[in-house]
């Protein structure tokens, strides 16, 4: 006598195809160490990062993309120091190249379980993104428009963080 542990054979046995229906994937628990995040926020090209930091402190950085760090960090340290913005700056991974743009976070959304497994990137579907019409994002414009960063567009990623 044979088994069936392929879940897929059993529904082939046991449903025709007009009566097998697609089932969305149960939630499930996150890895251990690894924390997904929704984040929402104004999106900074990577050349703007470099264009404001070579303009407002006077020096260049590196063309290979090393110094992308030090673009992040300051910007962060000013908008948490001086502006109060508690979400920091993220990396937003381009594909196809090895640099980041980045994000001046403004809302962030994290859970146990999500609906779906996240898929890493940005937030294209419209009943999952996060709404970028808010006081907060205005703010955030303003801030940026006033330390010089040339950046008005809300975008929302999906990313995923390792903590202790």
């Amino acid at each position: 006598m044979s088994s069936i542990t392929d879940v897929s054979d059993a529904r082939n046995q046991h449903n025709s195809p007009l009566e097998s229906k697609e089932v969305a994937p149960s939630p499930k628990p996150l890895p251990p160490g690894l924390d997904y995040q929704m984040v929402g926020g104004i999106y900074i090209l990577n050349a703007e990062g470099l264009r404001w930091f070579e303009e407002k402190y006077g020096r260049e950085l590196p063309k290979d993309h090393s110094g992308d760090a030090t673009i992040r960090m300051q910007l962060a340290k000013l908008l948490t120091e001086q502006e109060g913005q508690p979400f920091g700056v993220n990396y937003i991974p381009r594909h196809g190249v090895r640099w980041c743009d980045f994000l001046a976070a403004t809302q962030v959304e994290r859970r146990e379980v999500w609906e779906h497994v996240p898929v890493l990137g940005e937030v294209t579907a419209p009943e999952q993104k996060m709404s970028g019409d808010t006081p907060r994002e205005e703010e955030m414009r303003r801030i940026l428009s006033k330390l010089g960063v040339q950046a008005t567009e809300f975008k929302c990623y999906f990313l995923c963080y390792y903590y202790d």
